[in-house]
């Protein structure tokens, strides 16, 4: 765990960095020219890909909310929309699971989002509804935007080099993008908040990750894997997924 000394940062891949609260799922936060990162937390999100599921496992990909489109605003992107679900789970994070009890934890009805770890290994079973769309990250990380800051400056400070990443369903490779919240959204602090924040406190913020969906998984039953690695820091997940019933 790493603190920092600006606004937070946190990752979804693992680890709480420094002071601009941040949530990431990459994990290290010192520059290549040796100066430190704002405060991130890393929370390396189910190591997951693009699925290109569609030639691989006859999936076809879902449309909720695309992160591609330009017409949603940064509240309604699904980056945004995973750090907003994130959040809302406060003790129940599926991001310190162990077993994939907490999966289905305010899930919406029209995606359904998964996790990575805070670094380390996970190996998880998760129950999803038939026809609900997957999405998820590889590596991850959200920025708090503080009022005299610039939500696309603290963006661009949000991106993380990716040392490595793979995924796949049932063997086969899946296919990781990048997606940005595309601006500033806000969110409102859980019990055991990612940037430290109150219980209810109100905060704005920008997301980047590497991410996997929205993907329309067949019936049955499947395996994900997914495996990250930024810096030191390093993450590895299997999910044993029952599709339907």
């Amino acid at each position: 765990i790493f603190a920092f000394d600006a606004p937070q940062t946190a990752w979804s891949s693992g680890w709480p960095l420094p002071d601009r609260r941040r949530s990431d799922t990459t994990g290290a936060r010192l520059r290549e020219d040796g100066g430190v990162q704002p405060r991130a937390y890393v929370v390396v999100l189910a190591f997951a890909t693009a699925l290109s599921v569609a030639a691989c496992s006859g999936a076809a990909p879902a449309k909720p909310r695309a992160h591609e489109s330009s017409s949603a605003s940064p509240g309604e992107s699904l980056p945004a929309r995973w750090w907003q679900w994130a959040e809302s789970a406060g003790a129940r994070s599926p991001i310190s699971d162990a077993t994939g009890r907490d999966c289905g934890v305010n899930q919406p009805s029209d995606v359904w989002f998964l996790a990575g770890t805070f670094g380390g290994s996970a190996e998880r079973s998760c129950a999803i509804p038939e026809n609900q769309p997957v999405y998820f990250p590889v590596l991850n990380q959200i920025c708090e935007v503080r009022p005299a800051d610039r939500p696309e400056q603290i963006l661009e400070s949000c991106r993380v080099r990716v040392d490595e990443m793979r995924a796949s369903l049932d063997g086969h490779e899946l296919s990781i993008e990048e997606a940005t919240s595309e601006g500033a959204f806000t969110f409102e602090a859980g019990s055991d908040s990612l940037l430290a924040l109150t219980r209810g406190d109100t905060a704005t913020a920008v997301a980047w990750g590497q991410w996997v969906g929205p993907l329309q998984i067949p019936a049955g039953r499947h395996t994900l894997r997914f495996r990250g690695r930024a810096g030191a820091f390093e993450l590895a997940v299997i999910y044993h997924l029952k599709i339907g019933s």
